[in-house]
């Protein structure tokens, strides 16, 4: 929109804090433009807004010619100082040097408002309380624009005059440009000039001469317009305003060596060569360079600012120079079996040839100075002798930073002891220089350490024939003590040693025994290096004494190095086993069957459920005692005389009415059959048992042979067990448990001992008794044997204990034992209730229903917690029969009797006691008749089975022997 001449789309219209954009189509402003009498244009916008939004009138002007450049000549001198370093403290700068113009235009205002006046007759537009508009949302704050320091100045605001409303045509706002913008880098670098050459100023080497420490450098500057038109559409060409530079505290203005008019468009790269210095390189010193440039964008209805700054440093120092300077380093090796050892490091020789020893020692001559140095002496001393090594130096003339070596073989003693010290001395002159010299010096210093060596070994011989050529720890006399006899002699032997390169004097050789200390030597003695001397000793031993089990004997020698001083020592021992006086046995037993199988015990607990037409017996010679068949009021034994001695006997069985079934001898541990197999027995059978056919009566049974009573395989009815039954359907046989039994006695002592028996124990019980017959067993003998035993009556694991009774020739005991485990080779079947019990015993577990553990089909109700202590009352289904009422806690038991078979369902109730009596807690019933499946240990709420007592099983309880489960 042009008004007047002006292009309003040119400016931009802050109200207060708030931006009024053109797309405004409610609002409309008065703009009014007037120009001066004088030629100086100023342009006033004056913005009346709502009066509801901001009464701010806010006014923009842009000044003439020689205000605008009072203000950038007072700008470019902060730059010039340093004191600007960013693009707004450029404008902060060129704000404060405009402010001093505010006065003026307030003035300035006043004459407009009164010229507008009298141009304008008709009043401008006033809005009254009656007219204003609704109240619209305020905008966020719109930052104010960056003024360039070309703006003119900003001018205060006044109170804005009220004027009349007019009607006029309603327009939109003028939008103000955004400031154009430039983004400056500077980087800076130092070189030298060196004709066509450019040196970086901290890379220059130091002059060869006084006449070439001035040198020519030129500064070179970079610097970039770096805003991208493609990020930022505001980018604008950058124009050079100023360029100041500040070096080792110096201001200069080198604006002059930008070329005129010289500015960078965007991504636009110029460089500026800065000419003129000179620096000089011998002295030593830093030279620091800051520069700022400072830039406005094109000029233009609105205008950016944009600086750079850039450093560059380096520092100027070299080392004096050193003509003539020069090091000595010296060093001793031996070259020994192919490898270099330094003298310092050599051990110790182990012989006296190995004492003296070529070495070589080198002179490392380093020229460290700047010039060619000659060699023109080199001396050294040790013990006290000056040698002139220069003839040995391989090359004289010394390059800066070469060297040159000397070498000079000699020989050491290394078995004296003492310091080796050699000290050099080296001069050499510098080349070109005149008579210039410099010279150098050094010590080497080593040790010669030398130490007492010496060894000791103890050995020990036995007084066989022929001497003594039997060590003492292999001679064993009671191996044949009626040819060796008892006493010996046993000699020591202390063999010591110098181990050392050099004479020592063995001062004490001290032995101890069995804690008893002697001294061995009588007076001292001189070993040369290498040199042993032995010493005897002589022990009478009496082997058939009590003696110890051992003879140990330690030996320390100690002894002196006869030159330079030191001691020394050294240890060994000697032990000797010594043979026992008294015999000495070995017993190991050991079990399998008769097929070489391990030993392991059938249980074999079957019972016989049918009326058998046989049975199977093992004669095992017990007496009715022995037995503990309980199971059948039919069942008798009477003993008359003792079997347990007897290896054979005569059987004879019939029925009670004199049927006969069998008649023979039988030896111990045979089995027998009763019985033809198809026909079954009579009820009761009548078995004898005689010394011998028609001899005298031992034992007498009545053994009721119908299976209505329980009957077990592995019963024990008098002398005979069961081990079998069985009709033409069923047959049951079980293995008998007889083992063989194999032992081996070895004699580990030194004497002979004589053997009297051997007998073995099954868990406590003697099942074998074997007579030896008072055999010799010498020593290092062993015997071997085999016996059969018999467990058919074990039921659970047996330990058997065997012992060998023996005593040496003297008559002093030396008896032996073994043990051996033979276990069961199966576990037994589960205990389940076969018949209805007349007693019951059970446990209080104080368990839920939910830790019921059975077979059965039963009912358990918990009505509430039951605690550690309760009352319980046992039932029939009917409560007509009450079994036990009593308190009890948990894990106690109790148990319950009745005079007939228990009712096939017994009643438990739990009850507990609180602060209005007994209640009941828990109720359970379950089968007790056994006619449904009951177990040992079932669990039913919180009762266990214990146990139960009843016609076929006897006493079945927890942890019981339970032989008839």
């Amino acid at each position: 929109m042009w008004i007047c001449g002006l292009n309003l789309n040119n400016l931009s219209l802050r109200i207060g804090n708030i931006s009024v954009n053109r797309e405004i189509e409610d609002f409309w402003l008065e703009l009014t433009i007037f120009f001066s009498k004088t030629l100086k244009m100023k342009i006033l916008i004056a913005t009346t807004a709502f009066a509801f939004l901001l009464p701010e009138v806010v006014h923009f002007a842009y000044g003439d010619d020689a205000q605008k450049s009072d203000a950038r000549s007072s700008f470019r001198k902060d730059v010039r100082k340093g004191n600007l370093r960013t693009n707004e403290q450029a404008q902060q700068a060129h704000d404060s040097n405009l402010s001093n113009l505010d006065r003026e235009d307030e003035e300035l205002w006043e004459r407009i408002l009164q010229d507008q006046m009298s141009i304008f007759p008709t009043p401008f537009p006033t809005f009254g309380p009656t007219t204003l508009p609704p109240v619209l949302p305020q905008e966020e704050p719109t930052p104010a624009p960056t003024f360039p320091p070309t703006f003119a100045p900003t001018f205060s605001p006044t109170p804005e005059p009220t004027f009349s409303p007019t009607p006029g045509p309603t327009t939109l706002p003028p939008v103000m440009p955004e400031d154009e913008e430039c983004e400056l880098t500077m980087d800076v670098q130092c070189v030298v000039v060196e004709g066509d050459f450019r040196i970086p100023c901290d890379q220059v080497p130091r002059p060869p001469d006084a006449a070439s420490c001035v040198k020519p450098v030129e500064y070179v500057y970079q610097v970039t317009n770096i805003c991208d038109p493609n990020l930022n559409t505001n980018c604008d060409t950058a124009v050079f305003q100023s360029f100041d530079v500040v070096r080792n505290g110096d201001l200069q203005d080198i604006f002059p060596i930008l070329p005129p008019g010289a500015a960078l468009a965007p991504t636009e790269t110029g460089f500026y060569v800065e000419s003129g210095n000179e620096f000089d390189f011998c002295l030593d010193q830093t030279v620091e360079t800051n520069a700022i440039i400072v830039a406005n964008t094109a000029p233009g209805p609105s205008v950016g600012v944009c600086a750079a700054e850039a450093s560059n440093n380096f520092t100027i120092s070299f080392e004096a120079d050193q003509p003539c300077e020069v090091s000595l380093d010296i060093a001793c090796f031996v070259d020994e079996n192919g490898s270099r050892i330094n003298c310092q490091d050599v051990p110790m020789p182990e012989n006296e040839g190995d004492c003296v020893k070529g070495v070589t020692y080198s002179y490392v001559v380093s020229n460290v100075g700047d010039n060619d140095q000659r060699i023109i002496d080199l001396d050294r001393e040790r013990d006290g002798i000056s040698v002139d090594l220069k003839a040995l130096i391989d090359e004289p003339d010394i390059s800066p930073g070469r060297f040159s070596v000397a070498r000079e073989s000699d020989v050491l003693d290394f078995c004296v002891e003492r310091i080796v010290s050699t000290s050099a001395e080296v001069t050499s002159e510098a080349l070109g220089i005149g008579d210039l010299t410099c010279s150098a010096q050094n010590t080497l210093s080593f040790p010669i350490s030398i130490s007492c060596n010496v060894a000791v070994e103890v050995s020990c011989f036995a007084d066989e024939a022929n001497g003594f050529p039997v060590p003492c720890d292999e001679f064993n006399p009671l191996r044949d003590i009626a040819d060796a006899g008892c006493e010996h002699v046993l000699k020591y032997v202390y063999t010591v040693t110098n181990t050392g390169p050099v004479d020592d004097v063995i001062q004490s050789v001290v032995a101890t025994r069995n804690g008893e200390s002697f001294e061995v030597l009588d007076q001292e003695f001189n070993l040369a290096p290498g040199e042993f001397r032995d010493l005897d000793e002589f022990v009478l031993v009496d082997y058939c004494q009590g003696l110890p089990a051992e003879l140990n004997t330690e030996v320390e020698v100690t002894a002196d190095m006869l030159v330079a001083g030191g001691s020394c020592f050294d240890t060994d021992d000697y032990s000797i086993i010594l043979p026992e006086s008294q015999c000495s046995l070995e017993l190991s037993l050991s079990c399998s069957t008769f097929d070489g199988k391990e030993c392991v015990l059938y249980p074999g607990k079957e019972l016989c459920k049918h009326h058998p037409s046989f049975l199977e017996f093992k004669f095992v010679g017990r007496p009715c005692s022995h037995g503990g068949y309980k199971f059948s009021d039919k069942y008798k034994c009477d003993d008359y005389g003792a079997m347990e001695s007897i290896s054979t006997v005569h059987i004879t069985v019939t029925s009670i009415k004199g049927d006969e079934y069998f008649a023979a001898s039988v030896a111990y541990g045979e089995r027998i059959r009763i019985g033809h197999g198809y026909e079954r027995l009579h009820d009761i059978l009548v078995v004898n048992i005689f010394d011998r056919a028609h001899g005298k009566l031992l034992q007498r049974m009545n053994i009721d042979a119908s299976c209505s009573n329980p009957l077990y395989t592995l019963d024990i009815l008098g002398g005979l067990i069961l081990l079998g039954f069985g009709d033409e359907k069923h047959h049951v046989s079980i293995p008998d448990n007889e083992f063989q039994l194999s032992y081996e006695i070895t004699n580990i002592g030194y004497t002979p001992a004589l053997l009297e028996g051997l007998s073995v124990a099954a868990n406590d019980v003697e099942i074998l008794a074997t007579p030896l017959s008072f055999l010799q067993l010498t020593a290092g003998e062993t015997i071997t044997g085999t016996e059969i035993i018999d467990l058919s009556m074990a039921s659970e694991p047996v330990t058997l204990n065997g012992a060998v009774l023996a005593e040496n020739l003297s008559g002093v005991s030396c008896d032996t034992t073994d043990s051996l485990e033979i276990g069961i080779a199966e576990p037994p079947s589960e205990c389940r209730c076969i018949d209805c019990p007349y007693a019951y015993k059970f446990k209080y577990t104080g368990g839920t229903c939910d830790d019921s553990e059975n077979s059965q089909k039963f009912w358990c109700s918990d009505k509430e917690s039951i605690s550690d202590w309760v009352r319980i009352v046992v039932t029939d289904h009917k409560e007509k029969y009450v079994f036990f009422e009593g308190d009890v806690e948990v894990g106690q038991l109790f148990e319950i009797e009745s005079k007939h078979k228990f009712p096939e369902y017994t009643v438990f109730k739990i009850m507990v006691k609180d602060s209005h009596g007994w209640s009941v807690a828990q109720v359970v019933k379950f089968n007790t008749s056994c006619e449904k499946p009951l177990f040992l240990e079932d669990t039913f709420g919180a009762i266990q089975v214990y146990g139960w007592k009843n016609h076929k099983q006897g006493t079945i309880v927890v942890g019981g022997d339970n032989t008839h489960c």
